[in-house]
């Protein structure tokens, strides 16, 4: 089926994604179908619904699963909804692929097609920028280039009818990111959302559990000398920053023709 002008010409705009925009933008259309025919809720047993294609509960149990096997933790909710939406942007790019010809069933074969389409969807050849304008992203992002805030914490753990236990959590100064890895989100926002260090007084809740911190050292954000930064790195982190933006507008577009309906958090 042929896409109306209007939204042929609403995706012009696309145009400095690749050499090929316009068999992207045909193949973005065609993934959006017919919406009369498309379900109003989701059936059962699925978490999501992106076009006709269902990801089932099951599958989003498997994912969460996968991604705990390499945590010291388990993820919370907002960790397990994020899951969900890789899920969804992964079945967006899968949907892509096939509809430019590109498709196969098994699992690893689909994996490097989702690599090759988010590939697609950014510039062919990354962009030099000129020195005033890396100069001016280092200036405006210079939160990148510093050493981060770090913090020493202990934590324990509390369930119905037991008694305390210390999670393993390493007796050293950790970044936010570097602690999320062995806590999760909320727990490593708790700690780092402490003023000063001791005791954080409201104890954190997931599920059935609670969960006490204590900040034990706090060592404050060190701001980057611009100067000392070295160049290419900042090239990198550039070139990646336009990237992503690239994938993550490439990511709306697709969605906003899609037809996408997900089960509200738990």
């Amino acid at each position: 089926m042929s896409a109306p002008r209007s939204r042929v010409s609403q995706g012009a705009a696309y145009a400095k994604w690749a050499p090929w925009c316009a068999l992207l933008l045909g193949s973005v259309l065609a993934v959006v179908g017919v919406w009369q025919h498309r379900p109003a809720a989701l059936p059962e047993g699925a978490a999501a619904l992106v076009n006709d294609n269902v990801i089932s509960m099951q599958q989003w149990r498997q994912a969460i699963s996968a991604v705990n096997k390499d945590r010291r933790s388990p993820l919370d909710a907002a960790g397990e909804e994020r899951v969900l939406q890789t899920l969804i942007d992964e079945e967006l790019l899968l949907q892509l692929a096939q509809d430019m010809g590109l498709t196969h069933s098994l699992p690893e074969v689909r994996g490097r097609l989702v690599q090759a389409t988010m590939a697609a969807l950014s510039q062919t050849v990354p962009r030099e920028p000129s020195p005033e304008e890396l100069q001016d992203f280092m200036a405006q992002q210079a939160h990148l280039f510093q050493e981060a805030e770090k913090r020493r914490v202990r934590v324990w753990r509390k369930a119905p009818d037991t008694t305390a236990e210390a999670l393993p959590v390493p007796n050293e100064l950790l970044t936010q990111r570097q602690l999320q890895r062995w806590l999760g989100q909320s727990l490593a926002e708790a700690a780092f959302g402490a003023r000063t260090p001791g005791p954080i007084a409201t104890p954190v809740v997931l599920g059935e559990a609670t969960y006490e911190l204590e900040v034990l050292a706090i060592e404050p954000a060190r701001p980057a000398a611009l100067h000392n930064v070295d160049q290419e790195r900042a090239l990198r982190m550039f070139q990646r920053q336009v990237e992503e933006e690239q994938l993550t507008q490439a990511l709306q577009g697709l969605a906003a023709e899609a037809r996408i309906l997900r089960a509200p958090p738990s």
